[in-house]
């Protein structure tokens, strides 16, 4: 190549460095201006607003106000909006130099130095309240880390106190995904010196399929959440009142190919639960809402916008009631599943263990009125239990003590009480399986049952549902 076309590549590359900078900066002001005025439309009891931004070539500063009306959040009128600053810096690319050298459209840090807050917590003054890091390569990827440090209570709060440890994420967006995982091992509150509550080893993993604009919006979108901790420990007076290991919570917003169908799973599990006395284990209940209608959903997620701050169980019912209205044709025709495929716990005395499945048979028109023979005459349903004997036994007593209980004072002494309980609960469960309820299987009472067609088979014994019911 000549030298005459060096010098044109060079200049060609020189203008650009020199050009982009300003290209990237006028973008990067609308962005932030487009998404401020959207979050400040669309999320009730929040506010927020660009209070200034000052955009040089390579870089710019912006001052960002965010509140909180927490009238209307708590439904207080008496209640404060409470407001906060967040300071952001930007710089433009495409040579990044902020947070180590690079390629990239920008690069930015928000920081809030936690201003009215000195009264009431404390941290290390060297550092901001909240920070945020990340930055955008030249393919759109982003990602940002954000940090809390440790903070603990003041005596301005003396019937209430809290120390919690470091808080640490990290997020990721591309190309219409989006993931983030935070993390602090460990929250300790004590109220009024009455009683304590010890957490551990607490995490959180978001992911989601949505841009920036729809997750502002607030409407639905495919999600998932998982939150775990370690342990939890709750004591009153030195005496351990509460504890659990190992919790894993799920909640994942699936949807249908076509995206008119909407699945809902729920998870719990913990390895163990300790509370008044009595030792768990193993305990688990996953939940599944299946086949949701779409239009449902977005309506479902608009109406309880406009719902922030009402505590009026009526106005809440009828809302309710309005949208099943709207969409009962649709919901009942996509066939709706609510399902248990596993759920149960273990004792010294044994487990239980068991699974359950409610829909609806394929509907291709409603009639003109919705009644109980036709939800009976379309009902499917299907449920499994199996339970030691022993544990059986032990949970029947318990029922019956707390029936003797709510009954009112019982004029016999504890040890006459709990002996008339294993009575009792030995007299149930004998009815129970002389009744078909309940199938015996050596150290096992078993329980099936399945509805179609209007019909309920219990344990191989068919009769009406209608009857039944």
């Amino acid at each position: 190549m000549s030298k005459k076309g060096w010098g044109i590549g060079v200049a060609v590359v020189v203008a650009g460095l020199v050009i982009s900078p300003t290209l990237i900066g006028s973008q990067a002001e609308s962005s932030i201006r487009e998404h401020v005025a959207l979050f400040d439309q669309e999320q009730p009891a929040y506010s927020l607003e660009v209070v200034s931004y000052e955009r040089g070539w390579f870089s710019a500063n912006a001052v960002l106000k965010m509140s909180v009306d927490l009238a209307t959040l708590m439904s207080d009128p008496d209640a404060e909006e409470v407001s906060t600053l967040i300071d952001v810096s930007i710089q433009h690319g495409p040579i990044l130099t902020d947070q180590g050298f690079g390629l990239g459209l920008a690069a930015w840090q928000a920081t809030n130095d936690g201003t009215g807050l000195e009264t009431y917590v404390q941290w290390d003054a060297e550092q901001p309240f909240y920070l945020q890091q990340g930055s955008v390569n030249l393919l759109g990827t982003g990602v940002y880390q954000d940090y809390i440090p440790a903070i603990q209570s003041t005596a301005a709060l003396p019937d209430f106190s809290f120390s919690m440890t470091e808080f640490r994420g990290d997020g990721h967006y591309s190309n219409g995904e989006f993931s983030y995982q935070g993390n602090h091992e460990q929250l300790q509150l004590n109220v009024a010196d009455e009683f304590s509550v010890d957490v551990n080893a607490m995490a959180i993993n978001v992911d989601a399929t949505a841009d920036l604009k729809t997750m502002l919006r607030g409407v639905y979108y495919p999600s998932a959440v998982t939150f775990t901790l370690g342990q939890m420990r709750v004591t009153a007076a030195e005496e351990e009142l509460f504890l659990m290991s190992h919790l894993v919570s799920d909640l994942a917003m699936l949807e249908s190919e076509d995206g008119s169908l909407v699945h809902v799973h729920m998870g719990y599990k913990a390895d163990n639960l300790y509370a008044a006395g009595t030792e768990v284990s193993d305990v688990r209940m996953l939940t599944q809402v299946n086949n949701i209608d779409r239009g449902f959903i977005d309506d479902y997620f608009s109406s309880m916008k406009d719902l922030v701050g009402e505590d009026d169980p009526q106005v809440l019912a009828a809302t309710m009631t309005g949208m099943m209205e709207r969409h009962k044709a649709d919901i009942l025709t996509a066939q709706p599943e609510l399902a248990s495929p596993d759920f149960g716990f273990s004792m010294k005395e044994g487990s239980l263990d068991g699974s359950m499945l409610m829909t609806l048979a394929e509907i291709d028109q409603l009639p003109a009125q919705l009644d109980d023979a036709f939800i009976q005459q379309n009902l499917i349903a299907n449920a499994d239990l199996k339970i030691d004997k022993a544990l059986a036994h032990k949970l029947a007593s318990a029922y019956v003590r707390m029936a003797f209980a709510a009954g009112g004072p019982v004029d016999m002494d504890p040890e006459q009480l709990n002996e008339l309980a294993e009575q009792q609960a030995t007299t149930m469960l004998q009815n129970f399986v002389q009744q078909g309820m309940l199938t015996v299987e050596e150290e096992h009472y078993l329980f099936h049952a399945e509805v179609a067609q209007g019909m309920l088979n219990l344990n191989g014994q068919q009769l009406p549902l209608g009857q039944m019911m």
